[in-house]
Protein backbone atom coordinates (compact mmCIF):
# COMPACT_ATOMS: atom_id res chain seq x y z
CA UNK A 1 0.00 0.00 0.00
CA UNK A 2 1.64 3.42 -0.94
CA UNK A 3 0.78 7.28 -0.70
CA UNK A 4 0.28 8.83 -4.22
CA UNK A 5 0.18 12.61 -4.96
CA UNK A 6 -0.76 11.66 -9.02
CA UNK A 7 -3.87 11.47 -10.18
CA UNK A 8 -6.32 11.70 -13.22
CA UNK A 9 -8.45 13.81 -15.36
CA UNK A 10 -11.12 12.43 -17.63
CA UNK A 11 -10.86 13.08 -21.16
CA UNK A 12 -13.74 12.22 -23.77
CA UNK A 13 -13.79 8.94 -22.29
CA UNK A 14 -10.30 8.78 -22.01
CA UNK A 15 -8.13 8.65 -19.16
CA UNK A 16 -4.65 10.81 -18.74
CA UNK A 17 -2.34 11.89 -16.25
CA UNK A 18 -2.64 15.08 -14.54
CA UNK A 19 0.18 15.81 -11.76
CA UNK A 20 -1.91 18.72 -10.81
CA UNK A 21 -5.32 17.31 -10.19
CA UNK A 22 -6.80 15.37 -6.58
CA UNK A 23 -10.23 13.90 -5.36
CA UNK A 24 -11.75 15.59 -2.49
CA UNK A 25 -15.21 16.56 -2.32
CA UNK A 26 -17.38 15.95 0.79
CA UNK A 27 -17.45 19.14 3.28
CA UNK A 28 -17.97 16.74 6.06
CA UNK A 29 -15.20 14.25 4.66
CA UNK A 30 -13.30 17.62 5.17
CA UNK A 31 -13.83 18.21 8.02
CA UNK A 32 -12.13 15.03 9.42
CA UNK A 33 -9.27 15.92 6.76
CA UNK A 34 -8.79 19.13 8.50
CA UNK A 35 -9.10 18.10 12.09
CA UNK A 36 -6.07 15.28 11.10
CA UNK A 37 -3.85 17.98 9.45
CA UNK A 38 -4.65 20.87 12.47
CA UNK A 39 -3.69 18.12 15.10
CA UNK A 40 -0.76 17.14 13.63
CA UNK A 41 0.31 20.94 13.27
CA UNK A 42 -0.06 20.99 16.64
CA UNK A 43 1.72 17.72 18.32
CA UNK A 44 3.91 16.64 15.18
CA UNK A 45 6.43 19.47 14.22
CA UNK A 46 10.16 18.87 13.73
CA UNK A 47 9.31 15.21 13.98
CA UNK A 48 11.64 14.28 10.87
CA UNK A 49 9.59 11.26 10.22
CA UNK A 50 7.10 13.61 8.81
CA UNK A 51 9.32 15.36 6.56
CA UNK A 52 10.79 12.31 4.32
CA UNK A 53 9.76 12.74 0.22
CA UNK A 54 6.95 10.63 -0.24
CA UNK A 55 7.78 7.94 -2.84
CA UNK A 56 6.26 5.27 -4.98
CA UNK A 57 6.75 2.03 -4.77
CA UNK A 58 8.82 0.42 -6.96
CA UNK A 59 6.06 -1.81 -8.58
CA UNK A 60 3.94 1.25 -9.29
CA UNK A 61 3.68 2.46 -12.51
CA UNK A 62 3.55 6.10 -12.70
CA UNK A 63 1.15 6.15 -15.09
CA UNK A 64 -1.35 4.16 -13.12
CA UNK A 65 -4.26 5.01 -11.19
CA UNK A 66 -4.22 3.75 -7.50
CA UNK A 67 -4.52 -0.26 -8.17
CA UNK A 68 -6.42 -0.87 -5.05
CA UNK A 69 -7.41 0.14 -1.65
CA UNK A 70 -6.82 -1.58 1.42
CA UNK A 71 -9.69 -1.84 3.73
CA UNK A 72 -7.41 -2.15 6.84
CA UNK A 73 -5.94 0.78 6.76
CA UNK A 74 -6.43 3.61 9.29
CA UNK A 75 -5.81 7.23 9.80
CA UNK A 76 -2.09 6.31 10.97
CA UNK A 77 -2.04 5.33 7.38
CA UNK A 78 -2.87 8.75 6.19
CA UNK A 79 -1.06 10.56 8.93
CA UNK A 80 2.32 9.01 7.40
CA UNK A 81 1.50 11.66 4.41
CA UNK A 82 1.19 15.13 6.57
CA UNK A 83 4.13 17.10 7.27
CA UNK A 84 3.84 19.96 9.99
CA UNK A 85 6.80 21.92 9.37
CA UNK A 86 6.07 25.70 7.89
CA UNK A 87 8.79 27.30 6.32
CA UNK A 88 10.02 29.41 9.61
CA UNK A 89 9.32 26.48 11.70
CA UNK A 90 6.86 28.33 13.44
CA UNK A 91 3.75 26.40 14.25
CA UNK A 92 0.75 28.08 12.41
CA UNK A 93 -1.72 30.03 15.14
CA UNK A 94 -4.98 27.21 16.17
CA UNK A 95 -8.00 28.15 17.46
CA UNK A 96 -8.89 27.61 21.37
CA UNK A 97 -11.79 25.07 19.84
CA UNK A 98 -11.91 23.08 16.55
CA UNK A 99 -15.50 22.18 15.12
CA UNK A 100 -16.84 18.73 16.02
CA UNK A 101 -19.83 19.06 13.17
CA UNK A 102 -20.30 21.13 10.09
CA UNK A 103 -18.04 23.36 8.27
CA UNK A 104 -14.14 23.39 8.86
CA UNK A 105 -12.35 26.64 9.55
CA UNK A 106 -10.31 28.75 6.76
CA UNK A 107 -6.68 28.65 6.55
CA UNK A 108 -4.32 31.48 5.10
CA UNK A 109 -1.27 30.57 3.59
CA UNK A 110 0.89 33.95 2.72
CA UNK A 111 3.02 34.50 -0.08
CA UNK A 112 5.67 37.35 -0.69
CA UNK A 113 2.88 38.69 -3.71
CA UNK A 114 -0.80 37.16 -2.46
CA UNK A 115 -2.51 35.13 -0.33
CA UNK A 116 -4.54 31.74 -0.77
CA UNK A 117 -7.46 30.83 1.73
CA UNK A 118 -9.13 27.47 1.49
CA UNK A 119 -9.37 23.83 3.65
CA UNK A 120 -6.26 21.90 3.85
CA UNK A 121 -6.65 18.61 1.98
CA UNK A 122 -3.27 17.65 2.43
CA UNK A 123 0.66 18.88 3.99
CA UNK A 124 3.20 17.10 1.80
CA UNK A 125 6.78 17.66 2.60
CA UNK A 126 7.27 19.70 -0.53
CA UNK A 127 3.72 21.33 -0.76
CA UNK A 128 0.50 21.85 0.70
CA UNK A 129 -2.80 21.54 -1.10
CA UNK A 130 -5.79 23.85 -0.09
CA UNK A 131 -9.56 23.28 -1.40
CA UNK A 132 -10.61 26.86 -2.51
CA UNK A 133 -14.24 27.98 -1.97
CA UNK A 134 -15.14 27.72 -6.12
CA UNK A 135 -13.77 23.35 -4.97
CA UNK A 136 -10.83 23.69 -7.07
CA UNK A 137 -7.50 22.33 -5.69
CA UNK A 138 -4.80 25.03 -5.32
CA UNK A 139 -1.27 23.29 -4.73
CA UNK A 140 0.96 25.57 -3.08
CA UNK A 141 5.01 25.09 -3.22
CA UNK A 142 6.66 25.34 0.44
CA UNK A 143 9.38 27.29 -0.79
CA UNK A 144 7.26 30.12 -1.61
CA UNK A 145 5.32 30.31 1.50
CA UNK A 146 6.01 33.11 3.80
CA UNK A 147 3.60 32.12 6.82
CA UNK A 148 0.04 29.85 7.20
CA UNK A 149 -2.46 30.52 9.69
CA UNK A 150 -5.91 29.16 10.86
CA UNK A 151 -8.18 31.19 10.78
CA UNK A 152 -11.21 30.89 13.07
CA UNK A 153 -13.85 32.10 10.36
CA UNK A 154 -15.96 28.46 8.57
CA UNK A 155 -15.21 27.60 5.32
CA UNK A 156 -18.46 28.45 3.03
CA UNK A 157 -18.31 27.61 -0.73
CA UNK A 158 -18.68 30.81 -2.94
CA UNK A 159 -21.90 31.81 -3.63
CA UNK A 160 -23.36 31.55 -7.06
CA UNK A 161 -23.75 35.27 -7.88
CA UNK A 162 -19.44 35.84 -6.76
CA UNK A 163 -18.58 33.06 -8.66
CA UNK A 164 -20.37 34.62 -11.59
CA UNK A 165 -18.40 37.77 -11.09
CA UNK A 166 -15.24 35.94 -10.87
CA UNK A 167 -15.61 33.38 -14.03
CA UNK A 168 -16.36 36.62 -15.91
CA UNK A 169 -13.12 38.54 -15.02
CA UNK A 170 -11.20 34.81 -15.68
CA UNK A 171 -12.63 35.09 -19.38
CA UNK A 172 -13.49 38.11 -20.30
CA UNK A 173 -16.28 40.13 -22.36
CA UNK A 174 -16.00 38.09 -25.27
CA UNK A 175 -18.18 34.75 -23.08
CA UNK A 176 -20.97 34.79 -20.98
CA UNK A 177 -21.55 33.01 -17.83
CA UNK A 178 -24.86 32.02 -17.18
CA UNK A 179 -25.96 30.82 -13.63
CA UNK A 180 -28.25 27.88 -14.18
CA UNK A 181 -28.81 25.70 -10.68
CA UNK A 182 -26.36 23.79 -10.42
CA UNK A 183 -24.54 24.76 -13.10
CA UNK A 184 -22.68 28.20 -13.64
CA UNK A 185 -21.65 27.79 -17.70
CA UNK A 186 -19.10 29.65 -19.56
CA UNK A 187 -19.75 29.97 -23.30
CA UNK A 188 -19.57 32.07 -26.11
CA UNK A 189 -22.63 34.37 -27.06
CA UNK A 190 -23.89 32.47 -30.14
CA UNK A 191 -23.43 29.53 -28.11
CA UNK A 192 -27.67 27.71 -28.01
CA UNK A 193 -29.17 26.95 -25.12
CA UNK A 194 -29.29 23.33 -25.57
CA UNK A 195 -26.13 23.15 -23.41
CA UNK A 196 -27.87 24.27 -20.10
CA UNK A 197 -30.84 21.36 -20.81
CA UNK A 198 -28.46 18.70 -21.58
CA UNK A 199 -26.59 19.10 -18.38
CA UNK A 200 -29.44 19.84 -16.33
CA UNK A 201 -31.35 16.96 -17.57
CA UNK A 202 -28.68 14.90 -16.95
CA UNK A 203 -28.17 15.98 -13.57
CA UNK A 204 -31.81 15.64 -12.67
CA UNK A 205 -31.28 11.91 -14.47
CA UNK A 206 -28.37 11.12 -12.50
CA UNK A 207 -30.56 11.69 -9.00
CA UNK A 208 -33.86 9.94 -10.49
CA UNK A 209 -31.52 6.52 -11.32
CA UNK A 210 -29.88 7.16 -7.43
CA UNK A 211 -33.21 7.38 -5.73
CA UNK A 212 -34.48 4.46 -7.92
CA UNK A 213 -31.15 2.16 -7.03
CA UNK A 214 -30.48 3.21 -3.45
CA UNK A 215 -27.25 4.83 -4.08
CA UNK A 216 -25.40 6.89 -1.60
CA UNK A 217 -25.60 10.22 -3.08
CA UNK A 218 -25.89 13.85 -1.41
CA UNK A 219 -26.13 17.38 -2.29
CA UNK A 220 -24.28 19.11 -4.30
CA UNK A 221 -21.58 21.51 -2.14
CA UNK A 222 -20.51 23.81 -5.13
CA UNK A 223 -21.37 25.15 -8.07
CA UNK A 224 -20.66 23.19 -10.89
CA UNK A 225 -18.45 24.82 -13.35
CA UNK A 226 -19.28 23.66 -17.48
CA UNK A 227 -17.20 25.32 -20.20
CA UNK A 228 -18.23 25.63 -23.37
CA UNK A 229 -15.56 26.85 -26.37
CA UNK A 230 -16.33 28.34 -29.74
CA UNK A 231 -13.83 25.83 -31.54
CA UNK A 232 -11.32 22.86 -31.12
CA UNK A 233 -8.97 25.52 -31.48
CA UNK A 234 -9.58 27.58 -28.46
CA UNK A 235 -10.12 24.21 -26.66
CA UNK A 236 -6.78 22.92 -27.29
CA UNK A 237 -5.73 26.33 -26.31
CA UNK A 238 -7.25 26.40 -23.55
CA UNK A 239 -6.43 23.18 -22.16
CA UNK A 240 -2.55 23.85 -22.86
CA UNK A 241 -2.75 27.00 -20.34
CA UNK A 242 -4.13 24.74 -18.17
CA UNK A 243 -1.24 22.24 -18.07
CA UNK A 244 -3.97 19.83 -19.21
CA UNK A 245 -2.36 16.15 -20.74
CA UNK A 246 -5.41 15.52 -23.56
CA UNK A 247 -5.10 13.14 -25.68
CA UNK A 248 -5.45 13.68 -29.91
CA UNK A 249 -9.03 13.63 -30.92
CA UNK A 250 -10.46 14.77 -27.37
CA UNK A 251 -13.97 16.57 -27.42
CA UNK A 252 -13.88 17.74 -23.60
CA UNK A 253 -12.72 16.83 -20.25
CA UNK A 254 -13.14 16.90 -16.41
CA UNK A 255 -10.18 18.41 -14.39
CA UNK A 256 -10.51 17.46 -11.00
CA UNK A 257 -8.12 20.46 -10.18
CA UNK A 258 -10.21 22.60 -10.90
CA UNK A 259 -13.55 20.85 -10.73
CA UNK A 260 -14.69 22.18 -14.35
CA UNK A 261 -15.93 20.25 -17.37
CA UNK A 262 -14.37 21.72 -20.42
CA UNK A 263 -16.01 21.20 -24.00
CA UNK A 264 -15.76 22.94 -27.35
CA UNK A 265 -19.03 23.36 -29.60
CA UNK A 266 -18.22 21.74 -33.05
CA UNK A 267 -21.16 23.28 -35.28
CA UNK A 268 -20.93 20.76 -38.18
CA UNK A 269 -20.86 17.82 -35.71
CA UNK A 270 -23.13 18.64 -32.51
CA UNK A 271 -25.57 16.37 -33.35
CA UNK A 272 -23.42 13.54 -33.88
CA UNK A 273 -23.70 10.61 -31.53
CA UNK A 274 -20.48 10.81 -30.50
CA UNK A 275 -20.14 14.17 -29.85
CA UNK A 276 -23.29 14.09 -27.34
CA UNK A 277 -22.22 11.04 -25.80
CA UNK A 278 -18.58 12.47 -24.70
CA UNK A 279 -20.78 15.46 -22.90
CA UNK A 280 -22.93 12.97 -20.91
CA UNK A 281 -19.78 11.41 -20.06
CA UNK A 282 -17.96 13.86 -19.38
CA UNK A 283 -21.34 15.39 -17.17
CA UNK A 284 -21.48 12.33 -15.63
CA UNK A 285 -17.92 12.28 -14.36
CA UNK A 286 -18.39 15.75 -12.70
CA UNK A 287 -21.73 14.48 -11.07
CA UNK A 288 -20.52 11.42 -9.66
CA UNK A 289 -17.63 13.07 -8.05
CA UNK A 290 -19.38 15.88 -6.74
CA UNK A 291 -22.45 13.85 -5.82
CA UNK A 292 -20.54 11.64 -3.50
CA UNK A 293 -20.63 8.53 -5.71
CA UNK A 294 -17.53 8.75 -6.03
CA UNK A 295 -14.36 10.26 -3.62
CA UNK A 296 -11.59 12.92 -5.10
CA UNK A 297 -9.46 11.32 -2.65
CA UNK A 298 -10.03 7.52 -2.88
CA UNK A 299 -9.03 5.25 -5.09
CA UNK A 300 -11.80 4.65 -6.78
CA UNK A 301 -11.09 2.13 -9.19
CA UNK A 302 -11.28 3.03 -12.90
CA UNK A 303 -13.56 0.29 -13.97
CA UNK A 304 -16.17 2.23 -12.07
CA UNK A 305 -15.80 5.47 -12.59
CA UNK A 306 -15.57 5.09 -16.26
CA UNK A 307 -18.37 2.24 -16.10
CA UNK A 308 -20.62 4.72 -14.15
CA UNK A 309 -20.09 7.56 -16.48
CA UNK A 310 -20.69 5.21 -19.48
CA UNK A 311 -23.71 4.34 -18.25
CA UNK A 312 -25.07 7.81 -18.66
CA UNK A 313 -24.09 7.65 -22.19
CA UNK A 314 -27.39 5.46 -23.15
CA UNK A 315 -30.59 7.37 -23.64
CA UNK A 316 -32.45 5.31 -21.27
CA UNK A 317 -30.21 7.84 -18.60
CA UNK A 318 -29.06 10.76 -19.84
CA UNK A 319 -32.52 11.73 -19.56
CA UNK A 320 -35.16 11.77 -17.14
CA UNK A 321 -37.64 10.55 -19.19
CA UNK A 322 -35.43 7.52 -20.58
CA UNK A 323 -38.04 4.72 -19.75
CA UNK A 324 -38.67 2.90 -22.84
CA UNK A 325 -35.42 4.04 -24.46
CA UNK A 326 -32.07 1.43 -25.20
CA UNK A 327 -30.19 0.90 -22.19
CA UNK A 328 -26.86 0.28 -24.47
CA UNK A 329 -24.73 3.07 -24.79
CA UNK A 330 -23.94 3.43 -28.44
CA UNK A 331 -20.76 3.58 -28.71
CA UNK A 332 -19.59 0.03 -26.57
CA UNK A 333 -22.68 -2.63 -28.44
CA UNK A 334 -20.02 -3.40 -30.78
CA UNK A 335 -17.78 -4.11 -28.22
CA UNK A 336 -19.97 -6.36 -25.72
CA UNK A 337 -21.48 -7.91 -29.21
CA UNK A 338 -17.63 -9.61 -29.83
CA UNK A 339 -17.30 -10.54 -26.50
CA UNK A 340 -20.45 -11.73 -24.95
CA UNK A 341 -20.10 -15.09 -26.36
CA UNK A 342 -16.67 -15.39 -25.34
CA UNK A 343 -16.65 -16.71 -21.73
CA UNK A 344 -12.60 -17.11 -21.70
CA UNK A 345 -12.11 -13.50 -22.72
CA UNK A 346 -14.61 -11.61 -21.10
CA UNK A 347 -13.35 -13.53 -18.10
CA UNK A 348 -9.82 -12.71 -18.21
CA UNK A 349 -10.71 -9.28 -18.61
CA UNK A 350 -13.35 -8.63 -15.78
CA UNK A 351 -10.26 -10.43 -14.21
CA UNK A 352 -7.99 -7.79 -15.33
CA UNK A 353 -10.35 -5.02 -14.10
CA UNK A 354 -10.94 -5.95 -10.65
CA UNK A 355 -7.74 -6.26 -10.12
CA UNK A 356 -5.88 -3.77 -11.79
CA UNK A 357 -6.73 -0.56 -14.54
CA UNK A 358 -4.03 -1.84 -17.26
CA UNK A 359 -6.84 -3.00 -19.72
CA UNK A 360 -7.56 0.82 -20.38
CA UNK A 361 -4.41 1.07 -21.97
CA UNK A 362 -4.09 -2.43 -23.50
CA UNK A 363 -7.60 -3.11 -24.60
CA UNK A 364 -9.64 -0.05 -24.14
CA UNK A 365 -12.51 -0.30 -26.29
CA UNK A 366 -13.13 -3.99 -24.26
CA UNK A 367 -12.33 -1.96 -20.86
CA UNK A 368 -15.18 0.35 -21.33
CA UNK A 369 -17.40 -1.77 -22.60
CA UNK A 370 -17.11 -4.42 -19.94
CA UNK A 371 -16.86 -1.64 -17.09
CA UNK A 372 -20.14 -0.58 -17.97
CA UNK A 373 -21.79 -3.94 -18.12
CA UNK A 374 -20.76 -4.08 -14.71
CA UNK A 375 -21.88 -1.02 -13.43
CA UNK A 376 -25.15 -1.76 -14.92
CA UNK A 377 -25.85 -4.95 -13.74
CA UNK A 378 -24.27 -4.51 -10.23
CA UNK A 379 -26.14 -0.89 -9.93
CA UNK A 380 -29.81 -2.78 -10.93
CA UNK A 381 -29.58 -6.42 -10.17
CA UNK A 382 -27.47 -5.81 -7.14
CA UNK A 383 -28.53 -2.75 -5.66
CA UNK A 384 -28.05 -3.31 -2.13
CA UNK A 385 -24.76 -4.56 -2.02
CA UNK A 386 -23.30 -1.88 -5.05
CA UNK A 387 -24.57 1.11 -2.42
CA UNK A 388 -22.34 -0.37 0.45
CA UNK A 389 -19.52 -0.90 -1.83
CA UNK A 390 -19.83 2.16 -2.85
CA UNK A 391 -20.26 3.77 0.75
CA UNK A 392 -17.39 1.53 1.63
CA UNK A 393 -15.23 3.53 -0.85
CA UNK A 394 -16.14 6.51 0.38
CA UNK A 395 -14.90 6.06 3.80
CA UNK A 396 -11.57 4.76 3.23
CA UNK A 397 -8.72 6.76 4.22
CA UNK A 398 -7.60 9.28 1.60
CA UNK A 399 -4.66 9.15 -0.71
CA UNK A 400 -4.05 5.59 -0.20
CA UNK A 401 -3.61 3.11 -2.77
CA UNK A 402 -4.94 -0.14 -2.63
CA UNK A 403 -3.00 -3.47 -3.49
CA UNK A 404 -3.85 -5.61 -6.44
CA UNK A 405 -4.92 -7.95 -3.84
CA UNK A 406 -6.71 -6.06 -1.45
CA UNK A 407 -8.61 -4.12 -4.15
CA UNK A 408 -9.74 -8.00 -5.47
CA UNK A 409 -10.64 -9.18 -2.18
CA UNK A 410 -12.83 -5.98 -1.73
CA UNK A 411 -14.93 -6.72 -4.33
CA UNK A 412 -15.29 -10.20 -4.04
CA UNK A 413 -16.47 -9.70 -0.23
CA UNK A 414 -18.57 -6.93 -1.02
CA UNK A 415 -21.02 -9.44 -3.50
CA UNK A 416 -20.25 -12.37 -2.46
CA UNK A 417 -19.93 -13.88 -5.44
CA UNK A 418 -16.68 -16.19 -7.64
CA UNK A 419 -15.36 -14.44 -10.96
CA UNK A 420 -17.05 -17.58 -12.70
CA UNK A 421 -20.88 -17.00 -11.03
CA UNK A 422 -20.01 -13.38 -11.93
CA UNK A 423 -19.31 -13.56 -15.62
CA UNK A 424 -22.67 -16.15 -15.98
CA UNK A 425 -24.78 -13.37 -14.62
CA UNK A 426 -23.17 -11.01 -16.61
CA UNK A 427 -23.60 -12.33 -19.64
CA UNK A 428 -27.46 -13.02 -18.99
CA UNK A 429 -27.80 -9.50 -17.64
CA UNK A 430 -26.12 -7.98 -21.22
CA UNK A 431 -28.24 -10.60 -22.91
CA UNK A 432 -31.91 -9.28 -21.64
CA UNK A 433 -31.23 -5.88 -22.81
Amino acid sequence: MAISQQNYQYCGGKESLDEGTTWCTSLLFLNGIFLSVAIFWMVGCGDPSLNTPLQVGPNESQLDLPESISLAATVDTRQTLISTASNDGQIPSIPTSLPNLGLPPVVKVDMSKRSIFGIPIAQFSDEIWLMRNDGAIQRIERPSIVQEQILPVSFEPIATDRLVSELRKEFGPGFQVRAEAPYVFVMRNKTKSQWVEGFRSLYASMKQFCRKNALPSRKLDFPLIAIVMSSEAEFLQYARAQNADIPPNCGGYYSQRDNRIILFEDQNNLGLQEVRDTISHEAAHQLAFNMGLHQRCSGTPLWLAEGFATLFEAPAYCTPIGDGRSHWPAARKMAWQSIVDDESKLYRIVDSLLRNDNTFRKEPEYAYAVSWGLVHYLATERSHEFSDFLRQLGQLPPFVEFSVEDRFAHFRSSFKIEPSQLIRRLQNHIRSL
